[in-house]
């Protein structure tokens, strides 16, 4: 070893660097032929190839010389320095070697695969390991990739190198995220680089055990921002997401839900997300392979990860994509709608639909379940019209004691469909557009009524007068009405019973 280290040492001083590659091949013919126990020595070839490399630059000429004597014919490195890393990224996929890469140097990757590594620690391996996989791919495109991940795949329980499966998670993340870095040279050959990256993906969703894995990893992590303007990044991830919608496993569909605080792919594959436009189809789809799972425990995280997308599941299902009328559907049974314009624009959705028209039917029969003794009152979803209330009112019995019409669209026609219920004791008809000639209905025919919600209605003092009938009147709601102090005063001293009223907001608030 002396004798090669003395004649590598004179060689370079003279410059002469053909003959310093003559003499590396020399001392790894001599290192194979020669048997060597310790291992320091056994890793002295290694250290003199490493620092030669590092000290000069070899020409062309030189490249086959040193990448035969460091591939499995010659020293048959199994882990390389940063300088044997370097040479042979910057070297091997322009040499007649490229053509043997698996046969050469797959043990190599394999051994570096195998081993616990950071590689942003390393990333002289991170750009070898890249390399190696784009040579790969440029030659044997996808198949290459399959036959790669097959040797360093087995069946997890029973696999000795639980590492594997980290280490190729952590050289595809770390890869597309140099590789959507603006000053990165992966940059001009961007897609080049990207189907090779899709292919290590998409193969490992092929191995059963592993697809779990991957969906996991996908999930949590947070792909580089230049990856979302990537109209080819997208196109591919979307195929991933299908696969994920459509896989047979349960576990693996919950990975289109958001998790730890970073967006789902619900969430980032929606109609209305800017930053990825025409999203419909494969929205439907997630959502589609979502829906079952709302039936095997899973109902809370799905109706949860899917109210920020409200707005898009009302466009769907207005677009008679059933499964958004029931995903409305239960969002509104299960109070994950409160704010009123949602509910409004909810049951607008569900309305354009056959289906959602029935689920309209059976929720107001379900809200209305009662023998009308009680003061549990009569409701009506947002946007309910007079013809609505007429129609729910008919399976209600005659003893109905309280209405609820609050934020409805019913006018002052509704009056005549709640006359026939003599013993009504309270009403809201808050934020409606009911009008005097209704209030002057129900003042004829309603003399039990004990409460009555008129806020934000078109009430005027002509209605107010025929309010002086209501003897048992004891609560009066008026607030942000269209009534004047003396109109109000008059009413007041006609009901003698009258213990609560609000009046805010109108022009006889000082009363």
């Amino acid at each position: 070893m002396a004798h090669f280290n003395i004649k590598l040492k004179a060689d370079q001083e003279k410059g002469k660097a053909l003959l310093v590659a003559a003499t590396i091949k020399d001392l790894v013919s001599f290192h194979r032929k020669v048997p060597i126990v310790q291992e320091d020595i056994q890793q002295l070839p290694l250290e003199i190839i490493s620092r030669h490399l590092r000290e000069m630059d070899f020409p062309e000429m030189c490249w086959n010389t040193i990448l035969e004597a460091l591939g499995s014919n010659g020293l048959d490195v199994q882990i390389p320095t940063p300088e044997i890393c370097e040479f042979l990224s910057k070297h091997l996929p322009e040499s007649s070697f490229a053509a043997m890469v698996d046969s050469e140097f797959g043990d190599m990757i394999m051994t570096l695969l195998k081993r616990q590594e950071d590689y942003r620690r390393s990333p002289h391996i991170l750009k070898f390991l890249t390399t190696y996989l784009q040579i790969l791919y440029k030659r044997r495109r996808k198949a290459g990739v399959v036959d790669l991940l097959k040797r360093l795949h087995t069946v997890s329980v029973d696999c000795p190198h639980q590492q594997v499966f980290d280490n190729v998670m952590q050289l595809v993340y770390l890869a597309l995220g140099d590789a959507f870095n603006p000053d990165c040279e992966l940059r001009k050959k961007l897609n080049d680089f990207l189907v090779v990256f899709q292919a290590v993906v998409d193969t490992m969703l092929d191995f059963e055990d592993w697809r779990l894995k991957t969906a996991v990893k996908l999930q949590d992590y947070p792909f580089p921002q230049g990856a979302w303007n990537d109209a080819d990044f997208i196109a591919w991830v979307k195929t991933v997401v299908v696969r994920f919608a459509n896989d047979s496993s349960e576990k693996v569909r919950l990975c289109l839900l958001p998790s730890r605080g970073h967006l789902g792919w619900v969430q980032r594959f929606t109609p209305s997300t800017r930053e990825l436009r025409n999203n419909a189809d494969i929205f439907a789809t997630m959502v589609r392979s979502l829906r079952p799972l709302m039936d095997q425990g899973w109902r809370r995280e799905v109706l949860e990860s899917l109210v920020p997308q409200f707005a898009a599941c009302c466009y769907m299902a207005e677009h008679s994509h059933s499964d958004f009328v029931e995903i409305l559907s239960r969002m509104l049974e299960m109070n994950y709608i409160v704010d009123h314009r949602e509910q409004e624009l909810a049951w607008k959705a569900l309305r354009s639909t056959v289906k959602g028209r029935n689920f309209y039917n059976e929720y107001i029969k379900r809200q209305n379940s009662t023998d009308g003794s009680s003061l549990e009152p009569f409701c009506m979803p947002p946007t309910a019209t007079d013809d609505d209330v007429a129609n729910a009112l008919r399976s209600q019995p005659n003893s109905l004691q309280a209405i609820n019409l609050t934020s409805t669209a019913v006018t002052g026609e509704v009056a005549n469909h709640l006359i026939r219920f003599r013993h009504l004791k309270s009403i809201s008809l808050w934020s409606t557009p009911f009008t005097d000639k209704g209030l002057r209905i129900l003042a004829d025919n309603l003399t039990e009524l004990s409460s009555l919600d008129l806020s934000e209605t078109q009430i005027t003092d002509s209605g107010l007068d025929a309010l002086s009938r209501l003897n048992s009147l004891e609560v009066l709601r008026l607030n942000s009405t269209q009534i004047t102090a003396g109109g109000f005063k008059r009413l007041k001293k006609r009901l003698p019973n009258l213990v609560e009223y609000n009046v805010s907001y109108t022009a006889a608030s000082e009363v």
